[in-house]
């Protein structure tokens, strides 16, 4: 019984022996189409739990698809087969059946690793390319190549997701890149203030933080809409050239990053002190240069419409209008911004728009009755107007209001602005009557030193007060003994020197001291003791002053022969 026992033991041994032997030598056969039996099927578990082959259902039979996975694994594992890809030799088999061969999912990670770097290429590139796409980071083509278009996509994809930011597409990166949860771009950009926008955006939320950052760097003027509208645009523009960009007006994505940060050029870092005094006209070149003086002066009133930063007609009437209301020399009333106008925009001294033109300002049309009434009324009263009191604001009004201007210092416009009624109604205002005369006595003091004569540009006695009482509206002769006569029917006689008044004519006897007109001049009031008038001295050979208190104009058989007085 215990000799049978051995017996028996060592039959199973040896059985055991020969099925491994039998195993091993039916493992070492080489497997290809064709091929049938347990070995196959042993091969298609193996590649089954490593992913490499994924049919259904395990058979003894060496298949087309079998073929492929052998085919793949051993690339995957390094194995090159005598009998090609696809045909499992010995070395193939033993691999599979190893824990240590290289898993479908490894190789796949391996390979594209291999391929989603700069200079990679393949069906994994293609794959990242489209979905970096569809999450709005990646705008080229579909070309399975790692170019730099590839690469900065990633880095995109990467920053807006809180990873390593390398351009590289290794497993942390597609892990977030394939899943539910990667944040698109228009996610990120909405989430950081980086929502491209230009004219007509829909995007309140963007559109208002854009224009609180713009106006923060001095680029925007007024409050925020929360709509991309013309000023928006322009505003953009001027942002972009102060910062080296292409002057669009759309605010893409590295405009907007750049408005975000305060390292930002602001508008008045950019807009220099030359800037602000700058020479500009009509036709000139645009931008932020012009923008300036449409700041200018939009901030005194005078222009209303959008920062454009070109020179338009409408700033050409603003300039004009400023020019205008601050009294400036009708040399510089142009629409152009020359320096002195430039000056004067930035001085402290520059009127306002609604210091002249208020609520109150009178014209053509106006519907106050009793204020029209009390304008005519003041006119009157100043002897620029003759007409009736009746509130109505009729071409009449209109010529006193440009008379009262002119010899008031005031563009004559004929529009009672606010400037106008309140000079009108002050004490330095000046009436008609020492308006005219202290305007002939202006036009004669400017031709002192002019040469005695009869040739053009000199005058005798006669042509140059008749030259100036042209300039005050009075025509009368040049030939003196005529001249003083007229001038007895246009004025009131003086007898006595003592009586003259500033801006009365003086006639003297003439040569032969018969008493008629001989000579003429201005007289310009009394200085201490003296009598003073201004005349074309043929003594002196010019225009001069004299002192008509001596003997030989008031003596016992002095020369003064009358005075006249043109306007009481």
């Amino acid at each position: 019984m215990q000799t049978s026992g051995k017996s028996m033991m060592r039959v199973a041994v040896l059985a055991a022996l020969l099925l491994t032997l039998f195993c091993t030598q039916a493992m070492a056969a080489t497997l290809k189409a064709g091929s049938k039996g347990s070995a196959v099927s042993e091969l298609q578990r193996n590649l089954k739990d490593k992913g490499y082959f994924t049919a259904k259902v395990i058979t003894s039979r060496y298949t087309s698809s079998l073929k492929k996975a052998v085919g793949v694994f051993q690339i995957a594992n390094s194995i090159r087969p005598k009998g090609g890809y696809g045909v499992a030799d010995e070395q193939t088999q033993l691999k599979a059946a190893s824990p240590d061969a290289v898993t479908y999912p490894q190789y796949v990670e391996k390979l594209t690793d291999a391929q989603l770097k700069p200079g990679g290429s393949g069906t994994y590139v293609k794959k990242a390319q489209s979905r970096l796409k569809k999450l709005g980071y990646y705008s080229g083509k579909l070309d399975s190549k790692y170019r730099s278009t590839t690469t900065a996509a990633v880095q995109d994809f990467e920053r807006a997701n809180g990873l390593s930011v390398d351009g590289i597409a290794d497993k942390a990166t597609r892990d977030v890149l394939y899943s539910d949860g990667a944040k698109s771009r228009t996610q990120y950009d909405a989430e950081n203030y980086l929502t491209p926008l230009s004219v007509g955006s829909k995007n309140t939320t963007q559109v208002t933080q854009l224009q609180e950052r713009l106006t923060a760097l001095g680029y925007y003027w007024g409050e925020p809409t929360g709509v991309f509208d013309a000023q928006t645009k322009y505003s953009v523009k001027f942002f972009q050239e102060a910062n080296g960009f292409s002057a669009s007006g759309s605010a893409n994505r590295t405009v907007r990053a750049l408005v975000n940060k305060d390292t930002a050029k602001s508008f008045d870092q950019y807009v220099t002190d030359a800037v602000k005094r700058q020479q500009l006209a009509p036709g000139c070149k645009g931008g932020v240069r012009v923008a300036v003086l449409q700041l200018q002066l939009k901030n005194l009133g005078y222009y209303k419409g959008v920062i454009t930063g070109a020179y338009t007609g409408a700033v050409t009437t603003a300039v004009r209008t400023f020019q205008t209301f601050n009294n400036m020399s009708s040399k510089y009333v142009t629409g152009k911004a020359n320096t002195a106008t430039r000056e004067l925009l930035l001085s402290d001294k520059a009127i306002a728009y609604e210091t002249v033109n208020g609520s109150d300002t009178l014209k053509s049309g106006s519907k106050n009755s009793g204020a029209v009434k009390a304008l005519q009324s003041r006119l009157k009263e100043l002897g620029y107007y003759t007409g009736s009191v009746d509130g109505v604001y009729s071409r009449a009004v209109v010529s006193a209001v440009k008379l009262f201007q002119k010899y008031n210092g005031l563009y004559q416009s004929g529009i009672a602005y606010s400037n106008t009624l309140a000079l009108l109604n002050s004490g330095s205002v000046v009436a008609y009557t020492n308006a005219k005369i202290e305007k002939l006595i202006d036009v004669a003091e400017n031709k002192l030193g002019t040469k005695y004569g009869t040739k053009s540009g000199q005058f005798d006695c006669s042509t140059f007060t008749a030259y100036c009482l042209d300039k005050v509206g009075i025509d009368v002769t040049s030939e003196v003994q005529a001249q003083g006569r007229a001038m007895l029917n246009i004025g009131k006689k003086i007898s006595s020197y003592k009586e003259l008044r500033r801006g009365d004519m003086v006639y003297f006897w003439s040569p032969d001291r018969e008493k008629k007109p001989g000579h003429a001049g201005i007289f310009i009031g009394k200085k201490g003791s003296q009598y003073q008038f201004i005349h074309a001295s043929s003594s002196y050979g010019k225009v001069t002053v004299s002192d008509l208190n001596t003997n030989y104009y008031l003596g016992s058989n002095g020369a003064f022969l009358y005075g006249v007085r043109i306007w009481e």
